[in-house]
């Protein structure tokens, strides 16, 4: 098992000495695109399987949150250690097992420790849609600010890690959250996983 991330592995060896004698726990990583619904689906996954969730940007947030700066600022002008920091506290949560990771990046970082790789998606319509009734804003205001979430967050990994987090190869599940109601996400998002995990243990 390794992460995808070539910039962690020596940071995985040290983690995997450390926790060695521990038993394997269930690991289970949501990425995708700013408002798709990543979170929801992370908090249903980690309710249902009574796992940690570890949301990266929740750092992100508190980051924000400290120097009272937008998110639209933060995704602009994170230093990339609050970056690194966040990933490499990923890292640990999946070699120390037992936890839903939710971020961009998770499914990169966890690579095949991951016992499930979750891709969540959304058209803009519906994602500029639940933006702006969320914050009470024009709908096209709520899609501009995806969309340059998008960009800046794109141009930002690329230049960093020099990859693409979202490139649909690596995950082993799409959820496609366009339509669904919360009862709906919740039933195929557990129903999808349940499968994935019965058919990698056969």
């Amino acid at each position: 098992m390794k992460t995808f991330l070539k910039i962690f592995s020596s940071l995985e060896k040290k983690l995997v000495k450390i926790n060695k004698s521990k038993k394997r726990k269930l690991v289970i990583t949501i990425s995708g695109e700013a408002g798709v619904g990543k979170t929801t689906v992370g908090k249903i996954l980690s309710s249902y399987f009574d796992s940690k969730l570890y949301n990266i940007g929740d750092k992100q947030r508190n980051f924000a949150k400290k120097r009272k700066i937008s998110l639209e600022t933060t995704a602009k002008s994170l230093p990339q250690k609050v970056d690194f920091s966040a990933d490499m506290e990923c890292l640990e949560s999946v070699i120390k097992g037992g936890a839903v990771l939710v971020g961009r990046l998770t499914g990169l970082v966890a690579g095949s420790w991951a016992d499930c790789r979750v891709l969540v998606t959304c058209k803009m319509r519906a994602r500029a849609g639940r933006l702006a009734k969320k914050l009470k804003i024009p709908f096209h205001q709520a899609e501009e600010k995806i969309r340059l979430r998008d960009k800046r967050d794109k141009e930002r990994y690329k230049a960093i890690y020099g990859i693409d987090p979202l490139a649909k190869k690596i995950y082993n599940l799409t959820i496609d959250n366009t339509r669904l109601t919360f009862e709906e996400l919740k039933e195929i998002s557990i129903k999808k996983t349940k499968i994935w995990l019965k058919k990698t243990k056969n």
